[in-house]
């Protein structure tokens, strides 16, 4: 052997960076992608991703998000991988100038950001400010918000063409008549908003934008707004119902088929209720003939002493919603009176903590029903708003 040759180390695997993703996309904490890049620096670029792609900093200590503040102006990359972000200040008065010199800068340098929840304190009830959101170059295409005023949120949404969906949150009353005329600032265009949540008191001035999903959050009055307004652009409703029994999921449902019966999507939401209501009403069978393009219907009931009307003319006995058949029949029957539903969801709380959520499919060919029960109710994965 030649005495001057010496030993080198093989060069290691060059592994797609589509396989990396995969491997951070199966690791569950942090602290496992860590370990990721000490055992190997080629997975430093796919855990960057990972952890900076979505950012969530609601109900973080101010100590924590100027951390991440830093490290985004230490390193000038990372801003750029920041997809979503969820972040919860005080309100501007109670954040010290060097803070905020610190805060600006890193929502600024995250120019591709595209979903953005901006959150004020839960107990802050001042109007907002713009002090950062004005500075900034993305474009969105979700947008939460609760520290705007109507003022503020016209001049925030003027930047904002690609935006296709808006949610209003808690804070400062905001009408939709805030986004679109005078004295407020010229009017948003907004060619691509398609969705809004918020209150109902939001969409108590409904103007000519064509929207094609509403997601409202009813008052304790349970007063529906004119969304009649709507009904040639309108194919998916979820209205949540607040914590009381002043109006039935019911009702709610027979005033939405007289005024939109060409939705396409439906959800009426019962809220978790603190203290159930005593000796609620029992519900006739969800009326559907109204309703001619109606293709999913979910409804959540809360309630323990919740139940079902018998119905003659679809041989229906009527039961508590506490029996998991008389549930399942109530689905048949809907899905028989309604030949273009092709799935339906009923979820009932009968118990404190107990839930149940059964929904039935129409299969492919129309002629068989299968149903599926949950132990639990998630009403975001069955919502159609997102799809």
């Amino acid at each position: 052997m030649n005495e001057h040759a010496t030993l080198t180390e093989p060069p290691r695997p060059r592994l797609p960076l589509e396989l990396l993703l995969l491997i951070c996309d199966e690791c569950e904490t942090q602290s496992t992608l860590a370990a990721l890049c000490r055992i190997w620096r080629g997975f430093k670029a796919p855990v960057e991703r990972r952890l900076y792609r979505n950012v969530d900093l609601v109900g973080r200590s101010m100590a924590t998000i100027l951390s991440w503040c830093r490290t985004l102006r230490r390193h000038p990359r990372l801003p750029k991988l920041v997809h979503s972000l969820r972040i919860q200040l005080p309100h501007a008065i109670k954040i010290s100038p060097e803070d905020a010199s610190k805060i600006a800068p890193a929502l600024v340098s995250c120019v591709n950001l595209k979903v953005l929840r901006f959150l004020r304190e839960e107990a802050d009830r001042q109007s907002g400010t713009d002090w950062v959101l004005e500075m900034c170059s993305f474009r969105l295409t979700e947008f939460a918000c609760s520290y705007l005023d109507s003022f503020r949120i016209k001049k925030v949404l003027a930047k904002q063409p690609e935006l296709r969906f808006l949610r209003v949150v808690g804070g400062p009353r905001l009408e939709l008549l805030s986004l679109e005329a005078e004295p407020w600032g010229p009017r948003p265009e907004l060619p691509n908003l398609v969705g809004i949540k918020g209150p109902a008191s939001f969409f108590g001035h409904p103007h000519n934008r064509p929207l094609q999903r509403i997601e409202i959050a009813l008052s304790y009055s349970c007063w529906i707004p004119p969304l009649e307004k709507y009904a040639g652009t309108l194919t998916t409703l979820n209205i949540l119902l607040p914590a009381s029994n002043a109006v039935s999921t019911g009702e709610t449902l027979d005033s939405i088929s007289k005024i939109l019966p060409c939705l396409v999507h439906l959800a009426i939401v019962e809220e978790q209720l603190w203290l159930f209501p005593h000796k609620r009403q029992w519900e006739s069978l969800p009326c559907l003939e109204a309703f001619t393009r109606l293709k999913t219907l979910s409804l959540i009931y809360r309630d323990d002493s919740m139940g079902f009307n018998s119905d003659k003319r679809q041989a229906f006995s009527g039961g508590s919603a506490r029996d998991g058949g008389v549930v399942r029949e109530v689905l048949g029957c809907c899905l028989e009176a309604c030949l273009s539903l092709r799935r339906m969801t009923i979820g009932t709380e009968a118990e404190r903590g107990v839930e149940r959520m059964y929904t039935s499919r129409r299969s492919s060919g129309g002629t068989e029903i299968e149903t599926t029960t949950y132990g639990y109710i998630d009403f975001e994965a069955i919502s159609m708003f997102w799809v």
